[in-house]
């Protein structure tokens, strides 16, 4: 999955530990530098627009939201680009943006509707009797007519809120109470859903002397449903959470505390090695792969006993020569997947991730082999209870490596690990591309869904390690333009210590920081692309968006500590 991030030129180093005593940093018109360089960039989702009445009121502290609600197709604004975030939300718009953030498909009947003034022209129809279909809204609340252009109470949200959550309020009607000051207001039957809505942070209350109020009867604004969204978005999907170890992690591990981030780590601990006379062989000590059992192993393994996750083993491989070898001798595999079961069972690992990367089909059929491949490994698994993970490539990447079934692997495996990273074009050195682009991921993802993998067996693949950084020097001897991938650390010291620009961009939802270095007559213009908080935690509502199983971090070592707080918000399973 995983690229070599500490890879980097021995310049760039070699300026990092520099510092300024060897340069001379300068401030510059850093908005005008874009406009001047002959950057192009290049973007997922392309009908993403810049809502221009947002900017005096307080949900533009939020409005990364806004922005990954038109990715997501929830909420994208009127035709003039405007939110009107004060503007009272109806019914109708209300359950438009809910059905739309369940995720649910979206029917409709060709028979009369559920309630006489929803008409089926009526641009609402379709959302309205999906929302009855889901038993999100109940006919009998409403009688014969639900008035969809009336304002939408809080407690009609809050009620609609916890129906989609599929929580049990009816249950608890007996003990019926809520937090509220005002709860003597609430009517009884609704209390069980506001207070259902109160614990799961969805809806807040209005501060007074003594607490908090509901006002049940109160209206919503666009701005506070777009909010109440976000917060569902949030309680819609548990997700699995997966850390990567593997390539100096030991270090950042050895301080976290795992339980709070990771329901499992998956130690990448071992490859494939070819022996002398061409035998290909499953190695954990191959001196020629990064992935290998390191020197005082034990110590990170006794970390996790100690709390209460899982372990895995994965094994990387991405020389193609010895890939290509495995798939066809059937010998070779046999006592490959021997060794695997030998060694789950020796470092006590619950199972296996397959992570053979760089595979294309050719005429020798590597795609088919290789799935029988994975049939035989999980067949001697399943033997021994251990489960089988297998990593594969997004097919909207440039330069796709065709090898992998997405159906046949789904139907085998018990998770498929999309590594939805690495887009940007290293080839073409004039367009600054990201990582891992909003727009990009969304369309793996559901490519890999219509490719028919169960949503519940997919991991959404996510990488902290690195960013990319496009650096164009202009001198006596002429222009240069380059790429660099650093390390996930380097750019955030970088941040940390170089005056410059930072910028988030909402058509890819990623951030960059961009600055100007002048270093012995030469001027380089350098642009880094990376992940933080909001773009990370955008990528995982997205997950939750699609109702996946969960997503995985590539990898311990890297993860900054704006990373770590959105990962500890990790739910239980």
């Amino acid at each position: 999955m995983w690229y070599n991030y500490r890879v980097m030129l021995k310049d760039y180093f070699r300026d990092m530990k520099r510092g300024d005593t060897m340069k001379r940093w300068v401030s510059t018109l850093l908005t005008l530098f874009l406009t001047m360089t002959t950057i192009n960039f290049s973007f997922g989702n392309t009908n993403i627009v810049e809502l221009r009445d947002i900017h005096d009121y307080w949900i533009n502290d939020h409005k990364e939201i806004l922005y990954l609600f038109q990715h997501l197709g929830i909420i994208n604004g009127y035709p003039d680009n405007t939110f009107r975030p004060q503007n009272e939300i109806s019914r109708e718009e209300f359950i438009k943006i809910l059905v739309e953030a369940l995720g649910e498909e979206i029917k409709t009947s060709l028979l009369e509707g559920t309630f006489s003034d929803v008409k089926a022209e009526d641009w609402s129809y379709k959302y309205i009797e999906t929302a009855v279909r889901e038993e999100i809204i109940i006919p009998e609340d409403y009688g014969t007519t639900l008035q969809p252009k009336k304002p939408i109470t809080r407690l009609e949200i809050a009620m609609m809120v916890i129906r989609a959550l599929e929580l049990d309020a009816v249950g608890k009607l007996e003990d019926a109470a809520t937090v509220f000051a005002d709860d003597e207001s609430i009517p009884l039957w609704s209390k069980p859903y506001i207070q259902l809505a109160s614990d799961e942070g969805i809806i807040q209350g209005y501060r007074v002397d003594n607490g908090f109020e509901f006002r049940p009867q109160n209206t919503a604004t666009r701005a506070e449903a777009a909010i109440m969204i976000y917060r569902f978005l949030h309680n819609k999907t548990e997700l699995k959470q997966s850390g990567y170890y593997a390539i100096d992690s030991f270090k950042q591990m050895q301080t976290l505390d795992m339980e709070e981030l990771f329901h499992e780590v998956v130690f990448g601990w071992s490859s494939l090695e070819e022996l002398d006379g061409g035998t290909i062989v499953f190695s954990m000590e191959d001196r020629n792969s990064d992935y290998r059992k390191p020197r005082g192993y034990e110590k990170a393994l006794e970390l996790i006993d100690q709390q209460n996750i899982d372990r895995k083993l994965m094994l990387t491989e991405h020389r193609r020569s010895l890939i290509y070898s495995l798939l066809e001798n059937p010998a070779d595999q046999e006592k490959v997947i021997e060794d695997i079961v030998v060694a789950l069972m020796e470092y006590n690992f619950s199972g296996i991730v397959m992570d053979l990367e760089t595979i294309r089909d050719t005429e020798k059929g590597y795609k088919s082999l290789y799935v029988e491949f994975l049939r035989s490994l999980k067949q001697q698994l399943d033997i021994h209870n251990y489960s089988l993970t297998v990593a594969v490539h997004p097919n909207n990447v440039i330069g796709y490596y065709d090898g992998y079934d997405y159906r046949a692997i789904g139907e085998i495996a018990d998770e498929v690990n999309i590594m939805t990273h690495d887009y940007h074009d290293k080839n073409n050195q004039h367009i600054l591309t990201d990582h891992a682009p909003i727009g990009k991921v969304q369309e793996a993802l559901a490519n890999l869904i219509e490719e028919g993998v169960p949503r519940e067996k997919i991991i959404l693949g996510l990488q902290v390690a690195a960013g990319t950084q496009w650096v164009k020097s202009e001198g006596e001897e002429g222009t240069e333009i380059a790429f660099y991938t650093p390390a996930m650390r380097t750019v955030y010291n970088t941040l940390e210590q170089r005056e410059g620009h930072k910028a988030f961009d909402y058509k890819t939802m990623t951030p960059s920081f961009s600055f100007e270095l002048i270093d012995n007559g030469v001027s380089q213009k350098r642009i880094i692309k990376y992940e933080d908080e909001k773009s990370l935690e955008s990528k995982i509502l997205l997950a939750k968006y699609y109702g996946i199983k969960g997503f995985s971090i590539w990898r311990i070592g890297e993860i900054q500590e704006n990373i770590l707080e959105i990962l500890k918000q990790k739910t239980e399973m």
